[in-house]
């Protein structure tokens, strides 16, 4: 397959993320995204209408699938990202 991106010399290492998942995607996982996605349209909607701060302002946020709790932790600006 096509699909090497791992550093030159890792050939195993690529053959097995390879066998575990060739198209290197995320899991998918419906119940869990379904609320991380309104959360992340929550915060957009706070940025662009100018209400309430985004919760991920500054932070990455996680869903905990297992209890649902959110996990923040802090996460600095890029200064070299306009936006």
């Amino acid at each position: 397959m096509g699909y090497a991106v791992c550093p030159q010399g890792q050939r195993e290492l690529a053959a097995l993320v390879a066998r575990i998942n060739g198209h290197y995607q995320a899991p998918f996982n419906s119940p869990v995204n379904m609320p991380t996605s309104s959360l992340a349209a929550l915060d957009v909607l706070h940025q662009l209408g100018g209400f309430g701060a985004p919760a991920s302002l500054n932070h990455r946020v996680g869903v905990w699938s297992d209890d649902l709790t959110l996990d923040q932790q802090a996460a600095e600006r890029d200064p070299a990202c306009a936006a």
